[in-house]
């Protein structure tokens, strides 16, 4: 390429060109100027890579300083956007028998957001879509509200997130995030009952407890209440000496797991008054929760023992 150093313009002032690139062009070509830029990017990426590499070399910082530093900022951002507008959950369910699976996905839905809110299926709308529930609504009510993740509830919501409910999710009840366990959830005509939150991409989906489940513990009842009958004879057809066996539980917890539950746990102030009071709690329902409540009004510390 070709310059010139000087030349006058109209006034006849002295003025400096920049370079022509040959063919008269004052820019370079195009496939010289990308090679140029990625070799830029290429250095300055370079660059960085060692500054945070060997940040005291370059900076005079402890390696991993600025890392925590970029953390930190992250976090107090979060903590302050989430004080002016938390994250909102929502999750929805019949709760009927409501089990250990049901409280575990109720902690992992509190875990996705700041606020639960838990939506409760009326006794018509599981009728329509399930068969008749086997506790009433104001049973599966208490139960629900005793659990520690839940902020709010909502009552006698539809079985299926249609897109009016959904839109009234998420302006009337100021809702981020719809969540639902794996299992898949199907209305009677075989569509999925999530498939409109699914599609407006505000759904989050949790893992589901194995290995306890509503239609498993009503399968032990059954069994349970064969164990009660009187044993068959041996010389009756069919007779073993003796009842049915009972059924197998395949339910197993971890210490990890009691912990997330507990919380660490807590232990009574000084000179609180201690109330105790013990039970199997099989099948826990309404009618322990206000027993719970009942004893918790007698003291300062309520200690169950299980």
């Amino acid at each position: 390429w070709s310059t010139t150093s000087s030349n006058k313009d109209w006034s006849g002032r002295a003025t400096t060109k920049m370079p022509a690139w040959s063919g008269g062009s004052t820019s370079p070509p195009n496939g010289l100027s990308s090679v140029l830029l990625r070799l830029s990017l290429s250095a300055a990426a370079a660059l960085a890579a060692l500054v945070y590499a060997h940040p005291e070399f370059f900076a005079g910082v402890r390696r991993g300083t600025v890392s925590l530093a970029l953390a930190g900022l992250l976090e107090r951002h979060s903590t302050r956007r989430r004080k002016r507008r938390p994250v909102r959950i929502y999750m929805d369910g019949c709760f009927d028998l409501t089990h250990f699976g049901h409280a575990n996905a109720l902690r992992q839905a509190k875990a996705c957001g700041d606020e639960l809110v838990v939506g409760l299926v009326g006794d018509a709308e599981i009728l329509r879509c399930k068969g008749p529930p086997v506790l009433r609504e104001a049973e599966r009510r208490a139960v629900v509200e005793s659990i520690k993740w839940v902020d709010e509830m909502l009552l006698d919501v539809p079985y299926d997130i249609n897109a009016a409910f959904m839109h009234e999710l998420y302006t009337t009840h100021r809702i981020d995030f719809i969540v639902h366990g794996d299992d898949p959830c199907i209305l009677p005509d075989g569509t999925d009952a999530y498939d409109a939150p699914k599609k407006a991409g505000k759904f989050k989906m949790i893992k589901r407890t194995e290995g306890i489940s509503t239609t498993d513990i009503v399968g032990r009842m059954l069994v349970a209440s064969e164990t009660t009958k009187p044993p068959i004879p041996d010389d009756v057809p069919g007779g073993s000496g003796g009842g049915v066996g009972g059924g197998v539980s395949h339910f197993c917890t971890t210490s990890r797991r009691i912990i997330q539950f507990s919380n660490g746990g807590k232990a009574a102030p000084a000179g609180a008054r201690v109330v105790y009071v013990h039970g199997a709690f099989d099948l826990f329902h309404a009618g322990h929760v206000h027993m719970l409540h009942a004893a918790r009004q007698l003291g300062d510390f309520l200690l169950v023992g299980v």
